[in-house]
Parts: C-alpha cells; sequence; structure tokens
C-alpha cells in the first residue's frame, strides 16, 4: 500500500502541477465551446446522447470540474483525476499476479509520458483510459456482475471511440467463459453487457465528425510506424526517446504475458486481449475509413501493456533473485523513471501560447485594426483568447486570396496569422510577402504585419530598443534600400548595390531612426536636389525629434556630402523622427512637358549616416536586424524550451557580446540578458529562433540573416542553408565569440 501511495503521489504531481499553465489548442477549445453549450441540451438527450465524438459523461465531468476550478485548469482537471484514479485500478488489476507486479505497474502508469500527456488535456482520452483499466480490473477480478455491467455502461456513455475497448471487452468475456466454469456465470453477464453497449453506439453517436482534407490518410504500417508507436507506449507520447528503453520495456510485457499463461489462461485470456485488441481494432478502423491516425486512438491498449509490464518486472525479479526480488523490481522501475521523466515533465507543455500571441497583438493594435487569419484552425484559436480582452481589432478568417488582399488594403492596418494545418495554403504562403513578427514551430505559427510602419507605430519600446541595439550601439549607415526606417515624403528606392537612391517626394521627408543611449552625434547624407535653370536654389534644414538642428542649408546642385550635428538633447531613447524640410517640390512634368514623371521631387539621397561624434564615420551599410515581437514571457520559453539543455554555461558567458547577439536576434538584451545569466532561457534555444518561419526564406536570404545574425558578418563562398544554425553555434567562431 505504501508504493501505492507513493505512485499515487507521482502521478498527482505529474498531472496537476502548472495544469493550467499551457494554453488551449484547437481540440480543446473546440470541447470547450461543446461542454458549455451541452447546457442548452434537453435532459433526455444526456440519456441519448448530442456529440458525434465524445459522450455525455465527459461534459458532464468537464461541467462539475468547472463548479471548482477556472480558466483552462477547469477543463483539464477531470482528466487527471482520472488520470490519478487509473493509477489506483491498474495497482488493482495487477494485484490479480501478486502485490509487487501491481506497484510496479503502478508506478510505470504514473510516470507514462502517453498517459501524463492525455491527463493534462481537456479532452475525453484519460476518461476512456480510466474507463479502460476500470473494465479490464473488474473482469480480473470477476466477482460481481452488476458491478461489470456498470463499468461497461460507464465505457459507452464516455467517447465514440471506445468502440474497440467495448468489442474487445466482448471477445474477452466470451473466451473468459469459456475457459473459466466458476466463473462463467460473471462473464457471460459481462459479454452481454458489452455486445449490447456495442448495439447502442450507433444510437448513441450517431453522425460521422466531419475531417478537414487537409490532414494526412491514414500512414503505412511500416517498422517506423510501430517504433514510433512503441516509443508512445514507453517513453514518450510524441514518439521520441530511448529505442532501447522501450524495446526492453516491450520486452517485460512479453514476459508478463508468458507468465501469466503460466499462472492462469483465464487471467492471460483478459489481460493480453485488453491489450492487444483495443490496439488492433482501432488501427483496422482508422484503416477502413482511411481515417488520419494519431496516438490517442490507441491509448486504452497502454493499461493492459503497463500492466503486462508490471508483471513481466515482478516475475523477473523473483526469478533472477527471489529474496530481493522487491529491491531488484524497484531497480528495475526507477531505471525506467529516469528514460521517462524529461518527457513526462515537458512533452504535455509543449503547446503554442495562444494566450500569450493573442495579449501581444492585443497590446500593439489601435482601434480599427485588422487581424486577419489564413484557416480556421488558427481563427478559432485565436478568438477563443481575443474575446477574453476588450475588443479593440476586428477579427476575419480568409482563405480566398483576392478577399484577403482587399481586407488588408480597407483596414488602417493588418496583423495576419497562421497556423495549424488546411487543404488550401494559398493564403498561408501569400502571408511570407509581408515582415514576420513571431514564429513557432509547434501548430507551424507564424505572424505577419501588412505595413511598413511597425517600428514607428506599433513597436513596443522592448523591441525599439532591441531594433536599435541590433544596429550597433555607435555608428550607424542606412542604405536608400531600407523600406522600413522611411517614413512620409518618400518615393520607393531605386537602383541597386552602391548606385541605389531615393528621392525626397514633398517638402518633408521623415525617417524614424531607432537610437537608444543621448550621445553627441553628427548626421551625414549623401544628397543630390533636384534642379532646373527655372527654379530658385534648393535649401534644407535638418531636424531630429522636431527640433531643428542649424540654420537652413543651400544645397548644391550636384552629389554632395553633408554633416550636421546633433547634440545629445535631441536624442531620445526608441525611435528618434529625423525629419527633412525643403523649400521646393517640383513635379519634372510641370516644368518640361517632354518628362513623364509627375512626383513633387524635392532631393535624391544615396545615403544616410548618424555617426557618434569622434568616432570614425560608417563607410558601408549597416545590416538591419529582423524586427521581433516581443512576448512576456517569450513565446516558446514554457512549452518548447522547457527543461532544455545549453551548450554554454551562463557563468562563461560575455556580457557584451551576448547582449549584441541577443539584440541582432531581435529581441531586447536589457530584459533578456539577465535571464540568460541565471539560466532561466539558455543561448541555444534563442538563436533557434532563426529557424521559426524561414520557410518564407529563400536560401540565400536565409544564409546571409543566419550569419550577420550569429557571426555579426556576411557570409564566405560555400557557407550553406543545410542545419546552419546548427552547424554555426556549434562552431569555434561561435564559442570564441559568446563565451570567455
Amino acid at each position: 500500500m505504501l508504493l501505492l501511495a507513493a505512485a499515487l503521489l507521482l502521478g498527482a504531481f505529474l498531472r496537476l502541477d502548472h495544469l493550467g499553465e499551457p494554453s488551449y489548442w484547437l481540440d480543446e477549445i473546440l470541447h470547450h465551446d461543446l461542454t458549455t453549450a451541452a447546457l442548452q441540451q434537453p435532459w433526455w438527450r444526456w440519456l441519448t446522447g448530442f456529440s458525434p465524438e465524445h459522450g455525455p459523461l465527459y461534459y458532464a465531468t468537464q461541467l462539475a470540474a468547472r463548479l471548482v476550478a477556472r480558466d483552462e485548469t477547469a477543463g483539464r482537471l477531470a482528466p487527471a483525476l482520472f488520470g490519478i484514479a487509473a493509477i489506483a485500478l491498474v495497482w488493482l488489476a495487477a494485484r490479480s499476479f501478486d502485490e509487487l507486479a501491481a506497484a510496479t505497474a503502478a508506478l510505470l502508469l504514473a510516470a507514462s509520458p502517453l498517459h501524463v500527456y492525455y491527463s493534462r488535456e481537456a479532452r475525453a482520452y484519460a476518461l476512456l483510459m480510466f474507463a479502460t483499466a476500470a473494465l479490464l480490473a473488474v473482469l480480473l477480478r470477476g466477482r460481481s456482475p452488476w458491478l461489470v455491467v456498470a463499468v461497461v455502461l460507464l465505457t459507452l456513455y464516455t467517447s465514440a471511440t471506445a468502440a474497440p475497448v467495448l468489442v474487445s471487452a466482448f471477445v474477452v468475456a466470451s473466451v473468459a467463459a469459456l475457459l473459466d466454469k466458476a466463473r462463467r456465470r460473471f462473464f457471460t453477464i459481462a459479454a452481454i453487457a458489452s455486445f449490447l453497449a456495442i448495439a447502442l453506439l450507433p444510437l448513441l453517436y450517431a453522425a460521422t465528425p466531419v475531417e478537414d482534407a487537409g490532414w494526412p490518410g491514414f500512414p503505412h504500417l511500416d517498422a517506423a510506424f510501430f517504433t514510433a508507436l512503441l516509443h508512445n507506449f514507453s517513453v514518450s507520447a510524441l514518439g521520441t526517446g530511448s529505442g532501447r528503453t522501450a524495446v526492453a520495456l516491450l520486452c517485460f510485457a512479453a514476459a508478463g504475458a508468458i507468465a501469466l499463461l503460466q499462472r492462469d489462461r483465464t487471467l492471460a485470456a483478459v489481460t493480453i486481449g485488453m491489450t492487444l485488441l483495443p490496439l488492433a481494432l482501432a488501427l483496422a478502423s482508422l484503416r477502413a475509413f482511411e481515417h488520419f491516425y494519431a496516438t490517442r486512438y490507441v491509448t486504452p491498449a497502454l493499461t493492459g501493456y503497463l500492466v503486462l509490464a508490471g508483471i513481466g518486472v515482478a516475475a523477473f525479479a523473483r526469478l533472477v533473485a527471489r529474496r530481493f526480488a522487491p529491491l531488484l523490481a524497484a531497480a528495475i522501475v526507477a531505471a525506467f523513471l529516469t528514460q521517462t521523466w524529461h518527457a513526462a515533465r515537458t512533452e504535455a507543455f509543449q503547446k503554442l501560447d495562444w494566450r500569450g500571441i493573442a495579449a501581444a497583438i492585443h497590446q500593439r493594435a489601435h482601434p480599427g485594426d485588422l487581424v486577419l487569419t489564413a484557416e480556421p484552425w488558427s481563427e478559432v484559436s485565436l478568438r477563443f483568447y481575443l474575446e477574453r480582452l476588450p475588443r479593440k481589432a476586428d477579427l476575419r478568417q480568409m482563405s480566398i486570396l483576392d478577399i484577403a488582399r482587399g481586407l488588408v488594403d480597407h483596414y488602417p492596418a493588418t496583423f495576419l496569422v497562421t497556423a495549424g494545418f488546411s487543404d488550401d495554403t494559398t493564403t498561408r504562403n501569400w502571408m511570407c510577402s509581408y515582415p514576420l513578427l513571431l514564429a513557432s514551430p509547434l501548430e507551424n505559427f507564424r505572424l505577419h504585419y501588412a505595413r511598413e510602419d511597425y517600428l514607428a507605430e506599433r513597436a513596443t519600446d522592448a523591441e525599439r530598443r532591441a531594433f536599435a541595439l541590433g544596429i550597433g550601439a555607435r555608428s550607424i549607415r542606412l542604405a536608400t534600400t531600407e523600406d522600413p526606417l522611411f517614413r512620409d515624403g518618400w518615393a520607393a528606392a531605386e537602383g541597386a548595390g552602391d548606385g541605389a537612391f531615393r528621392w525626397a517626394i514633398a517638402t518633408r521627408a521623415t525617417i524614424g531612426v531607432p537610437r537608444w543611449f543621448a550621445r553627441d552625434r553628427v548626421i551625414r547624407f549623401s544628397a543630390l536636389p533636384m534642379s532646373h535653370p527655372s527654379l530658385p536654389p534648393q535649401t534644407l534644414r535638418v531636424s531630429v525629434n522636431g527640433t531643428p538642428l542649424a540654420d537652413t542649408t543651400p544645397m548644391s546642385n550636384a552629389w554632395r556630402d553633408y554633416a550636421v550635428n546633433a547634440p545629445a538633447r535631441v536624442w531620445r531613447d526608441g525611435v528618434n523622427v529625423l525629419t527633412f524640410d525643403f523649400a521646393r517640390a517640383t513635379a519634372p512634368a510641370a516644368i518640361d512637358p517632354h518628362a513623364s514623371d509627375r512626383r513633387p521631387l524635392a532631393a535624391s539621397f544615396a545615403w544616410i549616416s548618424i555617426d557618434d561624434r569622434g568616432a570614425p564615420p560608417a563607410t558601408h551599410p549597416a545590416h538591419l536586424p529582423a524586427v521581433r515581437m516581443t512576448t512576456t514571457p517569450l513565446l516558446d520559453e514554457r512549452a518548447l524550451w522547457r527543461d532544455s539543455s545549453t551548450r554554454f554555461a551562463p557563468a562563461r558567458l560575455r556580457r557584451d557580446a551576448v547582449m549584441a547577439l541577443i539584440a541582432r536576434l531581435g529581441y531586447d538584451p536589457v530584459t533578456v540578458w539577465p535571464r540568460i545569466a541565471r539560466g532561466d532561457v539558455h543561448l541555444d534555444d534563442l538563436v533557434h529562433t532563426l529557424d521559426y518561419g524561414s520557410e518564407c526564406i529563400d536560401d540565400a536570404t536565409f544564409v546571409n540573416e543566419v550569419f550577420h545574425a550569429l557571426l555579426d558578418r556576411a557570409p564566405g563562398p560555400g557557407e550553406r542553408r543545410e542545419k546552419l544554425v546548427e552547424r554555426i553555434t556549434r562552431g569555434t567562431e561561435f564559442r570564441k565569440m559568446v563565451t570567455r
């Protein structure tokens, strides 16, 4: 009993710790809404069913949890409690062999990553595993006919996916009735109850859920499939982990099946049948209907599998060291727990933070903005969390590209969101044409912004600071091709490379210059005024943040370099507005009937630089870092990066070099560096965000961005894209840059 208590405490910790922290994902949101709608059902529908997927018992438990919890915790509380209770039921089932097998099976289930994963989701699969464990325990004990009828009824009312479990119960109860004369009446009643439940399934779950055509069909049942399945049932809910550990657990399960056959053929038939049949029947039905496969459909087989494994461990321990069998069994279980612990503690948290995404968009959106999603998946997920916030921007979902383009043109600013799966990725692909603000490999998420004014109009101070420090703390030179910085009064850039230029097309033209720290600076630029013999001389005055820097300057009718002093008092932390005021702006067509250019031209600029007073002038254009939306915490910090490892010990990091690197990655070094220094966030995870959303970038651009971000230099010849971030961060050059 002490070991059972230990298993229950371990299971409770893994299932309840920070239960409501991860955001809901799509299926949890849909079932949350269905649970709310269930309150409107008449009483008799709770007997006859009202959902094509899950049964009334599931919705009843969800509603009951809302009486004692709120938000995401409410939806996941009942599954967590069912997950904990299933541990006791597995102990009870394996106790039909002996006490050691019972304790071993209970501990294995308590730390099973697959069981923990679905015990922390607001869906019916933990309830279904609980019902399967209850059915297995009742069949193995073989005592109360009325209890087995009640458990069969409970299983019927959990979910439509209980069908393989009920068919399995019918088969094993029928076989057990033939094998066990002493308990034939019990097993016959169990078989009849299961058969009647199977007959009621089509009535209770009358319709079939509609599947998105974007989902893949049923996979090939090849070696890779069964290898992943073996990992699911042992070391990882996501199909990763140690192959040797998975094979070892399979061997113990096989040993448990043999030990049961030697002990009691009836118990063996029930346990083996309730392990293999739910698995085989689920796969067969999915294959027959060409339905997509997900591990959740075969989870009922897990309880029987771990009962067999627990029996196998106990039998092996008694065979090898009878006197010390408990110690040997404990050592084996401890070895398994070392392999499953990390997955059990992290995988259930690997959910995209839709709550944080919604909050970040809401913080930056202005009234009248649009949030446009590319597919229903992202629309449902984002709407759930945006509706919890005061209404600000409109939320629309549009998969038709022409209409999506029209919506972007209609609204003053648009945030573009895409995630999940869809059979039509046209709009998702089109979103790549706009600047990327945020991305995650979880749910293939990307967030774009459909204007060039994000830095000036929507960014937070942390984002502006990151951009400013990413450019460089001292002198910078801006190429005229850098669209994000040029604001009102400018035409599009013309030319390419060193010959590129940009016209000011109004008497006032402004640039948003991110700078941090007030210093005496010099503004330099190369410019050519629009000139004609009939026009008066062009003049220019430069201002920073509305403060004129000098008297009006006459401009030469040729390309010339200019320099204007800008004292520290005119600068502020953040985006500084650099303004050029001209005496005139004239269209060539207004003075020359043969000219076709009707733009009001003031002057053409080749480059602009802002240099610290006394520092060498910048001679090459700065490589502008990416502008990234800052979330608190960082988007994947509590999900994908949870309990990750690092190759860069915080104590060995060079503060200045790493702070510059953080800024080039698009993050605020003032807030992120202290967290890296404390070990809260790892540098390895941060640099790998360069890969996120990189499907929008061609190979050459991606290589260039990675080298500038990580090594602050351009790539050399032959340096390719394949696993580029991984290769650079493992290299000597990067390590020397960031460590002491």
